[in-house]
Formats: C-alpha cells, sequence, structure tokens
C-alpha cells in the first residue's frame, strides 16, 4: 500500500492495510525510533514521513477490541488451499504450523523464495485457479512450487 494512494472504488484491501497498520504492534512505526533507525540512509527521510502519516491515521482509528476464541483455529473438513511463502516475513511458516491437524482437507503449498502474496508467485495463481475448479485438493500437484524462479534482487546504480 501506497501511503499517499487515493482510494479506490474498493476500499478494502486499504482497509486491511490499515487496520493491520494501526492496530498490530509489529507494524506499527514510531516517527522517533525510525527517525534514529534511519539515521545516514537515503530512505530516512521518507520512512519518517511515512511513520508520521501512519501516526497521523492511527490517531483516528477505532481500537482493537478483542473477540474471545479468536485466536483458536476452527476445525473444517472444508478443502483449502493454503498457500504460504518461503521466506515470508509478515505470516511466517511458523503461523500455519498444525493446521492440517484441524482441516485434514488441506494441502500446504509452500512456495521457495515467496514472501507475502505468494498466491500470485510463479505457478501459484494457476494451482489456485485449479483448486477452485476441482474444489479439492486430491491430486492437485503443487510441485511447481519448488521449481518456481527466485525473484531476482538487482541494485542499478547511476
Amino acid at each position: 500500500l501506497v501511503q499517499d494512494e487515493l482510494p479506490t472504488d474498493d476500499p478494502r484491501p486499504q482497509l486491511m492495510a490499515w487496520s493491520i497498520r494501526c492496530l498490530e504492534p509489529w507494524a506499527r512505526r514510531d516517527e522517533a525510533e525510525t527517525a534514529r533507525l534511519g539515521t545516514g540512509s537515503y530512505l530516512g527521510p521518507t520512512m519518517v514521513r511515512s511513520a508520521r502519516f501512519a501516526s497521523a491515521a492511527c490517531s483516528v482509528w477505532p481500537p482493537f477490541t478483542d473477540v474471545p476464541g479468536a485466536d483458536r483455529r476452527v476445525p473444517s473438513s472444508v478443502p483449502a488451499l493454503v498457500v504460504v511463502g518461503g521466506q515470508d516475513p509478515q505470516d511466517p511458516l511458523a503461523n500455519i504450523a498444525g493446521i492440517t491437524d484441524v482441516m485434514p482437507n488441506a494441502k500446504v503449498v509452500v512456495v521457495r523464495g515467496g514472501g507475502h502474496g505468494a498466491v500470485n508467485h510463479g505457478c501459484t495463481e494457476g494451482l489456485a485457479d485449479a483448486f477452485l475448479i476441482k474444489g479439492t485438493v486430491a491430486g492437485l500437484d503443487t510441485s511447481c512450487t519448488t521449481k518456481a524462479p527466485l525473484t531476482p534482487f538487482v541494485l542499478s546504480l547511476p
């Protein structure tokens, strides 16, 4: 989410992003801490502006109300395709440990080198389509995710 992005006709993606940014402790950016950590970095001033913008937006965000039991997994026999990036810092593999214990018809797909949003990485989008068409994970060939090309890191200098 680009912070200065104008709302679209569908505000749900922005609402979700701001809910995470304002209510999840790991996603908050303290302006002073951001400035301290960004000292000497070419991105420092940009990140401080971003933290200031987030602080202003979050100051009017409704407070979080905990729902009892929301931290427990709901058992389900409904088929599910669980896609997770092998390198996702926002939603790491540990978050889905034991998922098939409560969702026996779930298929866990770890996308090699994938980050957050791994369903859009390599062949995974086609797997999601195949799952939706079939309505089951039975026979779903997920081997392509282990061969997905890694996204290159390129540093361009002027």
